[in-house]
């Protein structure tokens, strides 16, 4: 596989390295899955904390979502592994000497990710739901389905998790020339107004939720930026010792 690496690869090729690199990161998932089905109730039991008591609909609902809780807990265990299988598929795209930032690539993607589902679960979801669940009709008491309330949750959790990986994103792209500082700085209005559409269309639907998703998403903009300077002045500098 080195040997691949080391020269231009064919679409084939690509598309064989890529089939295998899922297959792996499929199987870290399956193992994880394995290995967190039996406290899959204790992660369960955090997750509903924000609302309390749930209800389910059918009698296979709860057994699900079981094993839903148990694949999303599996795929946050293997998380660090898919990392290391993305960055050395897309590491293929980058000269030699800058595929040596695989541990770093997967330290700050996992700490990202946690930092955003995590903004996700303790901040986004209790407002959200106060305004959703305090938005009824009158007569109407709300009833939560377990099913349903568990895929928002994740929902949320993955969508914060992967809008905070927005540094590592253009920093990949500034490295292969695809973006540059001017090009960031020119387009910023553009940017801004797509953060707060995507915050609208991500979020639940009151303006406190929508501003606080956009907000991170503009100081991540501004930290991406930053970094993409820097990458660029870097490989400036390389070119002129060159």
């Amino acid at each position: 596989m080195k040997e691949i690496e080391d020269r231009e690869m064919t679409l084939i090729e690509h598309l064989t390295e890529l089939r295998t690199r899922l297959i792996r990161s499929l199987l870290a998932i399956a193992l994880g899955f394995i290995i967190t089905y039996s406290f899959s109730l204790k992660i369960f039991e955090v997750l509903k904390k924000p609302v309390g008591n749930l209800v389910f609909l059918s009698p296979t609902e709860a057994f699900f979502t079981r094993l839903k809780v148990s694949f999303f807990a599996g795929f946050l265990l293997a998380l660090p592994y898919i990392l290391w299988e993305t960055w050395g598929f897309v590491s293929i795209a980058l000269k030699k000497h800058e595929r040596k930032y695989t541990i770093l690539f997967v330290v700050f993607a996992l700490i990202f990710f946690i930092l955003g589902g995590s903004f996700g679960f303790f901040v986004i979801l209790p407002l959200g739901l106060r305004f959703l669940l305090g938005y009824g009709l009158p007569g109407v008491s709300p009833m939560l389905s377990v099913g349903k309330y568990t895929s928002f949750v994740i929902a949320v959790i993955l969508v914060f998790g992967t809008v905070f990986e927005m540094p590592l994103f253009f920093l990949f792209l500034a490295k292969l020339g695809v973006v540059t500082p001017r090009f960031m700085s020119k387009n910023r209005p553009y940017i801004v107004l797509i953060i707060f559409i995507l915050a609208a269309l991500l979020t639940p639907p009151d303006v406190v939720t929508q501003v606080l998703l956009a907000l991170p998403m503009l100081v991540l903009y501004e930290i991406s930026l930053i970094l993409v300077k820097i990458v660029v002045r870097k490989k400036e500098e390389r070119q002129k010792e060159e």
